[in-house]
Parts: structure tokens; sequence; C-alpha cells
């Protein structure tokens, strides 16, 4: 019955024993250390031998990683952020849009009478003049039906 689940009934856990770790000869061999006096010399020697230190990895790591970040804020400190770089170009776009639409609107309309020009010159002038003459206030006049049955 143990089919797909969304909720976990316990947390994972991690059970890693090492395959060639006896705790057991290892506390042995401490306490014999202790007993020597060998026990803070022994761990020198072996950091200046280059042997392994718990979590020398992660604070190496660490330390890059604040110097790189630092190296990386120096650097960037004299070029501009880029939400400065997208307001300025949005300025541009904007000032560029306020100063050519109304020249291309101005062109659409002198394009637009430049044709209205030529149709009337070509006999549509006709046309342009009763439409003129048109008034919509005048009275509807009513032509009676000759069609009656």
């Amino acid at each position: 019955m143990g089919l797909f689940s969304p909720v976990k009934k316990h947390p994972n856990r991690f059970n890693y024993i090492p395959r060639y770790y006896d705790p057991v000869k290892e506390a042995r061999e401490q306490r014999r250390r202790e007993l020597r006096g060998e026990r803070g010399e022994d761990i020198d020697q072996a950091v200046a031998q280059g042997e392994y230190k718990p979590g020398e990895y992660l604070r190496r790591r660490k330390a890059m990683r604040i110097e790189r970040k630092g190296a990386e804020s120096a650097e960037r400190s004299g070029k501009r952020s880029p939400i400065m770089t997208l307001a300025l170009v949005a300025v541009f776009v904007l000032l560029l849009a306020y100063l050519l639409v109304p020249r291309v609107v101005a062109l659409m309309n002198g394009a637009q009478s430049a044709q209205t020009a030529t149709e009337q010159s070509n006999g549509n002038a006709s046309t342009k003049a009763e439409e003129a003459e048109f008034d919509p206030y005048a009275p509807i006049v009513i032509v009676p039906n000759d069609y009656q049955e």
C-alpha cells in the first residue's frame, strides 16, 4: 500500500560509516598521544605536511568567494548599474518618441491630403461636391408609394 505520498513520514537519514574507520583503535591512539603529550605537536606537524584539516576546504572556498565578490564589487563601482542603464535607455526612447511622433503624424496627414487632391483632379470632384452640399438638418422629403394594391 506504499504508493507515492507527497507528505514525508520521517526525514531522510544519513548513516555513513567510513569503510576503513575503526573507532576503538582511533580512540586508543588518541589517548596514547594525550598521555605522551604529543597531541598538539602531532596536529601541527600534520597541518604543516599538508594533511587534511577538517573544514579547511570549506573555509578556503568561502575565503575565495568573499575575495571574488569584493573584486567584482570594486570592478562594478566604476561602471553604471544595470538599472541606471535601463532608465537611460527608457528616457532616450521616450524623448525620441516625443520628437518623432508629431512629425510622422504630420507626414501622414500631408500624404492623405495629397491623395485627396489627386482624386479631385482626376474627376472625383463632382462626388465630393455633392457630399459637401449635403445638409443633415434639412427636412426629409417623403415620396408616396405609387404601388398600392
